[in-house]
């Protein structure tokens, strides 16, 4: 072998392998990047788009991604917008991981607990499916606290149609609320005394798993 053809070996040799240290100093930068990414950080890139998530009703939810808020994202379906606390999120698929440079930079996210408070201000019926997927009510948010919602229960615990909506938000502090703010329920002999408060769950907002809204065209 001529000393020019050894020399040329050499200087592919190590092209070759400065090459390879650069793609593996490539790869190892992009694997540290997307260790700082959070889970928050992950869904923003997704605004916009589409979105398939689990919750811990074990409902599967597919529709496009409104919002993330602070432990909380909503989303469009079908005429609804689903609000889903992130700890009711068992997971969730769609989009494209993003690096870096698609995150956007932080900024203020609202709490859930202020995204029902305007529920509750709007009289919006809406239905809340509690984890374990067994339990769900229908009705509209009457208070919202730190930690826990009350719920006015509407319709027998069935979801009111759009249409409907006035029609049970007067239901609920209309002709009967005479009866109801003094205690009263009817049953099948007339009107019984109820218990204060009758007809009002208090929800931990732990147990959320999705609140169902209709979204009014």
């Amino acid at each position: 072998m001529s000393m020019e053809k050894f020399l040329r070996d050499i200087e592919a040799r190590l092209a070759s392998e400065r090459a390879w240290d650069m793609e593996q100093d490539a790869r190892q930068v992009a694997r540290v990047h997307y260790s700082t990414i959070t889970l928050d950080d992950r869904l923003l890139a997704q605004v916009g788009g589409p979105i398939r998530i689990c919750a811990t009703d074990m409902q599967t939810y597919e529709g496009k991604l409104e919002m993330v808020g602070e432990e909380w994202v909503s989303i469009e379906a079908r005429g609804e917008n689903i609000i889903i606390p992130l700890r009711g999120m068992l997971w969730w698929e769609g989009g494209i991981a993003p690096g870096r440079a698609d995150i956007r930079p932080e900024r203020y996210r609202m709490k859930i607990q202020l995204a029902l408070r305007s529920l509750a201000m709007a009289r919006e019926p809406v239905r809340l499916s509690l984890e374990g997927g067994t339990v769900s009510y229908d009705g509209v948010i009457e208070r919202v606290g730190a930690d826990f919602l009350e719920l006015r229960l509407l319709n027998g615990g069935q979801y009111p149609r759009i249409y409907e909506r006035d029609q049970y938000a007067r239901a609920a502090y209309g002709a009967q609320g005479a009866y109801n703010q003094a205690g009263y329920s009817q049953g099948a002999s007339g009107y019984s005394r109820a218990p204060r408060g009758a007809g009002v769950r208090t929800i931990p907002l732990a147990r959320v798993s999705a609140v169902i809204a209709r979204i009014s065209r």
